[in-house]
């Protein structure tokens, strides 16, 4: 029998194998943003709560990573904590892309799961997952195409305001002066009146995965190419 003969890597898949790490492709992992002064403050029954994903750095914000403007992310989950008060029922967290008028619009939809808050301990977390969400951060804080107001909500049908309609959960917030939504990115809705509470941010973790460029969706297909005729000429 003739021995086997050994292809040697093409130029194209070469280049290709070489390119992939650079671009991430296939390494691409989920990253957490955290927002937190590390105390236990609470602010009271709140029905929704503002973070504006911007790639801006030297912010109080203790953000990690920091983001990358124009990068599109996809938006996988957001985490609260509860406050110390009492609260029951079963939520989900709506997705919206506008604020205006005392007014939300831009419903994205809501996360995948429930949140059973009768469940709960003082500070344990309300996690809150998401599928086909998308950010692109930019670079003007507490404003911009890249805030989303989130919303307690019972059901998976848009609402139009903050109050009334949404459901009241205390959670833990940023206290002092730091707190205000261009120093820290992130900010309360009062319950009272569905309007932004002044110094008042939300401790939050965010968990976001970095979207391929379609270059370099591109590049992937080449290498598969390039690994197929390998293979045939193997064969």
């Amino acid at each position: 029998m003739k021995p086997t003969k050994t292809m040697k890597p093409t130029k194209t898949l070469r280049r290709a194998a070489f390119l992939l790490p650079i671009l991430g492709l296939g390494t691409a992992q989920a990253a957490t943003v955290v927002v937190t002064d590390g105390n236990l403050n609470q602010f009271g029954d709140i029905g929704a709560f503002a973070i504006d994903f911007d790639s801006t750095t030297g912010l109080t914000a203790n953000y990690e990573p920091d983001l990358v403007a124009g990068q599109q992310y996809n938006l996988n989950n957001v985490t609260v904590f509860r406050g110390s008060e009492a609260s029951t029922g079963t939520i989900y967290l709506g997705v919206y892309t506008t604020f205006s008028g005392n007014v939300l619009g831009g419903f994205q939809g809501t996360s995948t799961n429930t949140v059973t808050l009768d469940t709960l301990a003082a500070s344990d977390p309300l996690s809150f997952n998401f599928t086909g969400m998308t950010v692109t951060p930019e670079l003007n804080p507490a404003s911009g195409g890249d805030v989303r107001f989130f919303v307690f909500q019972t059901g998976t049908t848009a609402l139009t305001a903050v109050g009334g309609q949404s459901v009241r959960v205390p959670i833990r917030r940023i206290d002092g002066e730091n707190g205000n939504f261009n120093d820290e990115l992130s900010q309360i809705f009062r319950s009272d009146d569905g309007l932004l509470a002044l110094n008042r941010a939300v401790e939050y973790q965010a968990t976001i995965t970095p979207i391929p460029e379609p270059s370099a969706f591109a590049l992937l297909g080449v290498a598969g190419a390039a690994l197929m005729l390998r293979r045939r000429r193997q064969g």
